[in-house]
């Protein structure tokens, strides 16, 4: 038999049930097998095995023959109680996919350089504390996901990895990443989720590639500002208290003048109003005459407003036009498939006591909008956080 290509291995029929697979050995290139009731020791019988998955179950009887299977493209060793790795697996010439999560393994098998084909390796929910240097010697190595571990660093060496695309390190202890990491001009995915991160290197930034970044549960004291440049980043996750770390909240005005005083203005845009006959020129511009009149029944004056000082968050509460709102619970800001609407304003309720009747005397109303596409908008009054 010879060795498939990758889309044809995928293509080829999957076996699940090992006395199944033995009435026709010589047709099995794909066994995936949890828990099996049968003796392993037949699986020698299947010699075309290209891809091989087994979870679940003792498998220490198969080990001597994983070098009988040469072709073998796929390996995947999952909750097997592995405390060290089987050594028969760095025989294998053709292996470019090893998964051998959720087993007890503490020291990265240094056997697993040998290893050059390998493109995709799960080493997840082990108990490893270190990636030694080699890791370099992966150069053809596409994913690497070493989710829950004990990881406390990363080898400046993980940045000559020409290939990489994913790269998962959730729920390690890793304190810090190493420059290189910009070096990755091929990774597209970079999952960091509660680690002990209190920032990120500069370097991150030069990962032109990269659409999927997510940095929850990390106590983040600062982050590089030109994350909030990445607009390639179609999927990027981080509290919405941390935030603020990285984007510039600050209110950038325009340049033109203000066309009508504010306190010349009326909230309904009346036919004495200076813009009304300018309203009227645009529908007639834009043909919509048939519209006018709900139009203009529905038009209303706009002031802009210019902030003239930086904004302070020393004192929460206060009333603030951009920035960051002043929430009591994060959870009030909305969000739409885990992704942050933008903040828009906050107004202090007890600054406009002396304007209004119609409103509670104290608390914030926080204003939101989904996107500039959507403009679905959403207010919350928000209880009232003392003015110090």
């Amino acid at each position: 038999m010879s060795l498939l290509a990758k889309q044809q291995l995928e293509q080829a029929r999957l076996f699940t049930d090992l006395e199944d697979a033995l009435r026709c050995p010589d047709e099995v290139l794909r066994l995936y097998l949890q828990s099996p009731d049968s003796s392993l020791v037949r699986l020698v019988e299947l010699r075309n095995l290209q891809e091989l998955n087994i979870s679940c179950t003792d498998i220490t009887a198969i080990l001597p023959m994983i070098g009988g299977w040469p072709r073998l493209q796929s390996l995947a060793l999952q909750a097997c109680d592995l405390q060290g790795f089987p050594g028969e697996i760095a025989a294998l010439p053709h292996l470019r996919k090893l998964t051998l999560g959720n087993n007890r393994l503490t020291a990265w098998p240094e056997e697993l350089f040998r290893l050059e084909k390998l493109e995709h390796l799960d080493l997840s929910q082990n108990k490893l504390s270190e990636i030694p240097p080699g890791i370099n010697k992966l150069t053809k190595l596409k994913v690497l996901s070493l989710d829950y571990n004990r990881l406390e660093s990363i080898p400046s060496e993980l940045g000559q990895l020409p290939l990489l695309e994913y790269l998962h390190l959730n729920s390690n202890h890793l304190r810090h990443l190493p420059d290189s990491i910009g070096n990755l001009t091929s990774l597209q995915k970079l999952v960091l989720n509660y680690n002990q991160l209190e920032t990120l290197p500069d370097t991150i930034c030069h990962l032109s590639r990269l659409d999927y970044l997510s940095l929850k549960g990390n106590p983040f004291r600062s982050l590089p500002a030109g994350l909030a440049g990445m607009a390639h980043i179609a999927d990027f996750s981080i509290e919405a208290s941390q935030r603020r770390l990285f984007m510039d909240w600050t209110y950038k005005h325009g340049s033109l003048p203000p066309r009508v005083e504010v306190a010349e203005m009326g909230f309904f845009l009346s036919p004495g109003d200076p813009l009304h006959n300018s309203l009227i020129a645009m529908i007639e511009e834009d043909e919509l005459t048939e519209d006018s009149a709900v139009i203009l029944s529905a038009a209303r004056s706009a002031v802009k407003i210019e902030t003239t000082v930086p904004d302070d968050y020393s004192v929460p509460g206060r009333s603030r036009f951009g920035g960051f709102p002043d929430l009591e619970d994060l959870r009030d800001f909305p969000e739409t498939e885990g992704r942050s609407w933008s903040f828009l304003a906050q107004i202090n309720l007890a600054d406009l006591v002396p304007l209004v009747d119609f409103l509670p005397p104290s608390g914030l109303l926080v204003f939101f909008v989904e996107s500039t596409e959507t403009f679905r908008a959403k207010v919350r009054l928000s209880k009232a956080i003392p003015l110090d």
